[in-house]
């Protein structure tokens, strides 16, 4: 054996393998990966519900797809007046923003004289309770 072949003649480090490690090419490191033709689960829920059924109304039928069927159910379970279809219908209506989340109001009635008055005797009437509740000294501290 010669020297030269035992030693590489560069520095063997991260990214350098040595010539024994190297990968050789057809080798397959993953034979028993992801098989040919596996769907995951996005394209097999898409697949399903694009697939057409075939549903009665009345006195005819009708082919719609899956999450057309789907949908009315929903809406006219909402429209039934189901509380839960109708969460569900308002929750969907927002997740597609076809409806946009109720506004928080910041808006506050000004306190009238009158509304004054009442507190005041409110205060009053229940001194001897909030003075109860009202701790004598405030607490301490004790982290040190």
């Amino acid at each position: 054996m010669n020297s030269s072949e035992t030693t590489p003649n560069y520095e063997v480090g991260y990214g350098r393998p040595p010539v024994t490690h190297r990968i050789k090419p057809g080798q397959v490191l993953n034979p028993r990966g992801r098989p040919k033709g596996q769907q995951n689960i996005r394209t097999v829920l898409e697949q399903e519900l694009n697939g057409k059924v075939t549903i009665r109304e009345g006195n005819r039928t009708r082919i719609m797809t899956k999450l057309n069927v789907f949908l009315v159910k929903l809406i006219n379970d909402a429209a039934s007046g189901d509380k839960k279809a109708q969460a569900n219908l308002i929750a969907l209506l927002r997740a597609a923003n076809m409806m946009a989340a109720p506004d928080v109001s910041t808006h506050q009635v000004p306190v009238t004289t009158d509304d004054d008055a009442v507190i005041a005797d409110f205060f009053d009437r229940n001194r001897n309770a909030l003075e109860v509740m009202k701790p004598s000294e405030p607490p301490v501290s004790r982290t040190g």
